[in-house]
């Protein structure tokens, strides 16, 4: 798995399966990641959006990549998605089979929000390679 901190940098074809996360204010950057991905990609999508600014929006992906709109939750910028972000990695990289760290790639955005920014540093040393 890599960690992806700029879409310059995101060069899907190598892997199979995706996480992309991020706010409204990476939804430019979203959809060009995920127009770049392969057909044959699994994967999610989280987007943190703020209902009063903003509204979900038809992202075009492969057919097995969901994405999931997250509303911000009173004023707390981050914290939506930082829980999205916390129980995608619960489910997939503490599974029995999670053998093969090459399988992944995520791209996590939303960098000025610091309870995402350290999440993201979490997951960062969890796949380190040993």
């Amino acid at each position: 798995m890599s960690i992806e901190y700029s879409a310059s940098a995101w060069h899907p074809s190598q892997s199979r399966r995706f996480m992309i996360a991020g706010d409204d204010s990476d939804l430019a950057v979203i959809q060009l990641m995920l127009s770049a991905l392969p057909q044959r990609a699994h994967g999610q999508v989280f987007i943190e959006y703020s209902p009063e600014h903003s509204e979900p929006v038809v992202l075009h992906g492969p057919t097995r990549v969901s994405v999931h709109w997250i509303p911000t939750r009173d004023d707390a910028h981050g914290e939506a998605l930082a829980q999205a972000i916390d129980l995608w990695r619960s489910e997939f990289l503490t599974a029995p089979d999670f053998d093969d760290p090459s399988e992944f790639k995520v791209w996590i955005g939303c960098a000025s929000c610091p309870i995402v920014a350290e999440l993201n540093r979490q997951i960062e040393s969890q796949i380190q390679p040993l």
